[in-house]
């Protein structure tokens, strides 16, 4: 679509598509809930939710390790626009390629986890997938083949879809119903805003040392986090 008609329709389009998601929403329905009486200001609720996950050794390690990826392990997809003009000199339809492989990764990767359902082992799958997905990242950072790049992107989707879907599952699951509004906006606020500084630091690593150890760089980042949370935190391991 970028090659085609260029950015104008393809943020039009993007922007029409979420009337599917709203039609959706709408479209839900609930049994009936009645909420418990709030006790305390909001500033007070937020402290509640705060000292949850702060004294929670679960739950604080994975918002922590999604931190930490969403930081440094998603510079590849802060930097594809880069990779496609300088690296393998694709132009705009190979970045739609390049963005649609790690898409379709994801897709598989979701429809797998559904398949799986109730699986038991969560906490290993969900290390794996923190640790696969840095892994895949580094082979499309030091790729120089087109077709290879399109294949590691594939791979680094199959990961990225578990792992923010792991992490919300497991922690919607261990958080008190009383509790899980306050700790999920901890989540939500992690999960954004690392986002943004991973996409800032970057930018900075790949002026300074080149796209490719931007992305390598931030890998090898979150890689050894996941592993010393696979090493030392037994109570994820275990979930």
């Amino acid at each position: 679509m970028l090659g085609a008609v260029g950015a104008v329709w393809c943020f039009a389009i993007n922007g029409l598509s979420f009337i599917a998601v709203i039609v959706g929403l709408i479209l839900m329905r609930f049994p009936p809930h009645t909420s418990q009486p709030r006790k305390g200001s909001v500033v007070e609720q937020i402290g509640v939710g705060l000292r949850y996950v702060r004294d929670s050794t679960v739950v604080r390690t994975i918002i922590l390790m999604l931190g930490v990826s969403s930081i440094f392990g998603n510079a590849y997809a802060t930097l594809l626009p880069v990779f496609a003009k300088d690296v393998l000199h694709i132009g705009e339809s190979g970045l739609g390629a390049l963005s649609a492989a790690s898409g379709f990764g994801a897709l598989i990767g979701a429809f797998g986890l559904a398949a799986l359902g109730d699986v038991k082992r969560k906490g290993r799958l969900l290390l794996l997938g923190y640790m696969w997905v840095p892994i895949m990242a580094v082979g499309f950072a030091f790729s120089r083949s087109y077709p290879l790049s399109l294949g590691f992107l594939v791979l680094v989707g199959l990961g990225a879809a578990a792992q923010p879907a792991m992490s919300n599952t497991l922690v919607q699951q261990l958080v008190p119903d009383a509790l899980r509004g306050r700790v999920m906006s901890v989540y939500a606020l992690v999960f954004f805003s690392s986002m943004s500084v991973g996409s800032l630091q970057a930018g900075a690593v790949a002026q300074m040392l080149g796209p490719s150890a931007g992305v390598a760089l931030g890998a090898l980042v979150a890689l050894s986090f996941a592993v010393g949370v696979a090493v030392f935190a037994r109570s994820v391991r275990q979930l």
